[in-house]
């Protein structure tokens, strides 16, 4: 083993760990091979392998698992195309790596590999090849070992950084521990028992007496059930449905954004559902769905605020939800969908304006805020007057 190879493997990583933003996505358990990613950087994806003259792999073949591995990646983050960085660190390849290309593509075009081979008799060439693609390629510098505990302390503080970044990660999704979503469920199943005691939670004048979206009330001054109908439901699997999405939403989004966001969040975006619903269709209608597709509006904020953190913790089926759900809206009968858009825009637009604890962006916040407000007074102002 070539301690001066080893040296410049560690280098790398902590490059682009330290300077570039870079992520730990897989490490080999003999951390010869580190799988690192940064949606914002030059490559989304770099693997680096370190490799002696006596490595026995088929060239053409670990280029085929680079490959794969890039497309289940690709199919993970819901990319349409991905880019690999191939970096391989040798003191010098077998002579099979000579004829490897520097570029392939896998896939059908979709998965495009850039191969550097960092060996003894091109590395340099190649090296400032590489580094030609990064904006902080002067902070690297190749340095000769003089001591084989610098490699331990390169390693080390990989792996610390590592650490921390999966620590600032767990504190996103745990800023609150959940109280107002189970308070939430409680509440409606209180109401849909209240509802049935008053003569059922299917009975229309039922729901227009306790609070139901109805128009003509509305406009006549009943303001409040833009709000009220967030706490009904219509029927035993209304609520149902209704119950465990909000379990399982409202927990992912107070955990992520606290409690009291999570409130403004949540009954913002009922009323947002509620407001389209108005404007769009006369039929009564009652449940907390445009507040729970709120929930999805505020995930979906997060997948764009915190991409990393969203693909590496909760991950693209909370996305392909979304989509099913819409579809079902769409395609099946008596649901109304505009509510459930409503509160999809509303969640997203609250989360933009409460932001995430200990964040600061307080412009970005005004700018949902301006933006929230012009879209609420025009939805207001179309479901008056229409």
């Amino acid at each position: 083993m070539r301690l001066q190879e080893d040296y410049l493997y560690w280098q790398l990583i902590h490059f682009f760990v330290l300077k570039n933003g870079y992520r730990l996505v897989q490490i080999s358990p003999d951390e010869r091979e580190i799988w690192l990613e940064n949606f914002r950087g030059p490559f989304p994806v770099i693997r680096v392998k370190r490799i002696d003259m006596d490595w026995g792999g088929w060239p053409e073949e670990d280029l085929e698992t680079v490959g794969m591995r890039g497309e289940n990646l690709r199919r993970r983050w819901l990319e349409k195309d991905l880019t690999v960085a191939n970096i391989y660190v040798a003191g010098g390849l077998p002579a099979d790596y000579e004829h490897l290309p520097d570029r392939a593509d896998f896939d059908g075009g979709r998965i495009h590999i850039r191969t550097f081979r960092l060996d003894g008799q091109s590395g340099l060439r190649e090296l400032a090849k590489l580094m030609g693609y990064f904006p902080t390629r002067d902070q690297f510098f190749i340095r000769e070992l003089t001591d084989p505990e610098e490699i331990i302390g390169l390693r080390n503080r990989v792996f610390r950084l590592f650490l921390e970044e999966k620590e600032r990660e767990r504190k996103i999704l745990e800023s609150g521990k959940p109280f107002f979503t189970n308070l939430l469920i409680a509440v409606q199943i209180l109401a849909f028992l209240f509802l049935e005691l008053m003569g059922g939670s299917t009975d229309p004048s039922v729901l227009v007496r306790f609070g139901a979206k109805y128009n003509p009330l509305i406009l006549e001054g009943e303001w409040w059930r833009f709000f009220t109908p967030i706490f009904l439901h219509i029927g035993f699997f209304h609520l149902i449905m209704n119950t465990f999405a909000l379990y399982y939403l409202g927990n992912d989004v107070e955990r992520i954004f606290g409690r009291f966001r999570f409130l403004v969040i949540y009954f913002f975006a009922g009323f947002t559902g509620s407001l389209l619903s108005f404007i769009a269709n006369d039929s009564i209608s009652a449940g907390a769905s445009g507040a729970i597709f709120g929930c999805f509006g505020a995930l979906l904020y997060f997948s764009l605020s915190d991409r990393r953190a969203f693909f590496s913790r909760i991950g693209v089926n909370i996305l392909m939800l979304i989509g099913i759900n819409l579809l079902i809206g769409f395609t099946a009968e008596n649901i109304d969908n505009a509510g459930h858009i409503g509160g999809l825009i509303g969640g997203f637009l609250a989360a933009g304006i409460v932001g995430f604890p200990r964040q600061r962006s307080g412009g970005k916040r005004v700018l949902y805020l301006m933006a929230t407000a012009v879209l609420v007074w025009s939805g207001l102002y179309i479901g008056y007057h229409r």
